[in-house]
């Protein structure tokens, strides 16, 4: 930890002499909105426009994953898990997630997206027992990284260098006498690269597609430390005024830029670990999203699927599951 605490405080004061020179010779902010970079999904290319520095971004240039169980977001999800390994136990779980990218300073196009920047991000993943009478605690993750992102036109790039530690619930331990607990926490170093279809359809606005590969050091247990990561989004065409009764017609363009608008998606992301020998743990994901084009905050709501190793806490190393549940998630 002391390793990864020197390496993240080492990456912040390099990128941020690096940067004062530049942001000392920038124009001032323009009040002009930037698209958001996140989800842009008009096919635009690549330029060579003037890029400036810019502290705190409000956006990324790297969209955040679809599918992934571990995307530091917020969220609110019911599970149904099948334990595959356990006599076919089941259970009904409440999966809550707390957590954000912020960014800390960028290089970027002034009225674009295509550009790099640096970031921070972290999250807390918990699990419930919803057949407690107190709704016991099972586990909670704990995530910290620094993300590097990069974008040139459709394709763009993360890498992440992040810790994580896991803690088992007080109430599961008292109700689960003999279950061994583990010291499961390491570091890792995370590497996706993305790409973009636009299709500019009515029913099918973009197909993206990305895969990487992940490292882990100073990890406790000893486990194997290496992982792959790839998968798939479909973005639907969006239809607007979907919470509207009454459909009216608008005349100015701020009037259009106000209207709630409905997407429909769907994401797969596929993961394999050494440490499982390299068995496909495939995560699903489907539904609407909600958002004004003028904003920067989205709704989702969506059924989600799971099949592989528990992805969350020392539950990780051994347990098999299977779930379906349902989610709601709020993007900023």
């Amino acid at each position: 930890m002391r390793q990864l605490i020197r390496c993240l405080v080492l990456a912040f004061f390099v990128g941020l002499v690096t940067a004062l020179p530049g942001i000392a010779a920038t124009e001032a902010m323009k009040t002009e909105v930037r698209p958001d970079c996140r989800y842009r999904t008009d096919g635009y290319v690549a330029s060579n426009n003037k890029k400036s520095w810019n502290p705190f971004p409000d956006d990324d240039v790297f969209r955040p994953l679809l599918a992934d169980p571990k995307q530091p977001q917020v969220f609110f999800r019911y599970q149904y898990v099948h334990l595959r390994d356990v006599g076919g136990e089941n259970l009904n779980l409440g999966n809550v997630a707390v957590g954000e990218y912020f960014g800390l300073i960028g290089r970027r196009q002034e009225k674009d997206c295509d550009g790099g920047q640096l970031g921070i991000s972290g999250a807390v993943f918990a699990q419930f027992d919803l057949a407690a009478d107190s709704l016991d605690l099972i586990n909670a993750d704990y995530v910290i990284g620094l993300p590097i992102s990069y974008r040139r036109g459709p394709l763009s790039f993360r890498f992440r260098i992040y810790h994580q530690s896991s803690h088992i619930g007080d109430e599961f331990l008292l109700a689960h006498p003999r279950f061994t607990r583990v010291n499961f926490s390491y570091e890792e170093l995370e590497a996706l690269l993305s790409f973009e279809f636009p299709l500019r359809s009515k029913l099918v606005q973009e197909i993206r597609l990305y895969g990487g590969a992940a490292y882990m050091f100073d990890r406790q247990p000893r486990i194997h430390r290496s992982r792959g990561q790839w998968g798939l989004e479909i973005r639907g065409g969006g239809s607007p005024n979907v919470f509207l009764t009454e459909v009216t017609q608008k005349k100015t363009k701020e009037d259009e830029q106000e209207q709630v608008i409905g997407v429909p998606f769907i994401g797969i992301d596929v993961k394999q670990y050494e440490e499982h020998r390299w068995i496909l743990e495939r995560s699903v994901i489907a539904g609407m999203e909600f958002y004004r084009s003028s904003t920067r905050r989205r709704l989702r709501l969506y059924m989600t699927y799971y099949h592989g190793f528990n992805p969350y806490g020392q539950f990780f190393i051994s347990q098999k599951i299977e779930s379906v549940g349902a989610g709601l998630s709020l993007a900023f």
